[in-house]
């Protein structure tokens, strides 16, 4: 099952980051986890190269930010099920420990999305 996403360059680039820094924070004690953080970790790892990947591509190239309608322009991203499922439990923990106001509202805004659509 696939889910799709709605997402703009600030959310691409902090989802990225997020899962970026879980893993390089991880990688050495991953002899240490138990089975499902295992999952989680190379979940999120796989996430994070192509997330990175995508992130480098969009802030490459300058691409309107908005539309003539007023509205961020959206990026879709394509998730398979267990993928959606590790990001939204990054960005539930994410959500709360955040201090910025506008990183707790990106943190929020994806979290919602993937909820509603999971």
């Amino acid at each position: 099952m696939k889910i799709e996403l709605e997402l703009t360059p600030s959310q691409f680039v902090y989802l990225s980051a997020l899962l970026h820094a879980f893993c390089e924070s991880n990688k050495y004690n991953f002899h240490m986890f138990s089975r499902q953080e295992k999952a989680k970790y190379t979940i999120s790892q796989a996430m994070a190269d192509r997330l990175y990947n995508r992130s480098r591509g969009l802030m490459r190239h300058p691409t309107p930010i908005i539309t003539k309608k007023g509205k961020p322009k959206l990026h879709k991203l394509t998730l398979i099920y267990h993928e959606a499922q590790t990001a939204s439990i990054f960005m539930c923990e994410a959500k709360d420990k955040e201090t910025d106001d506008f990183c707790r509202a990106l943190a929020n805004n994806i979290y919602s999305q993937l909820d509603q659509k999971l």
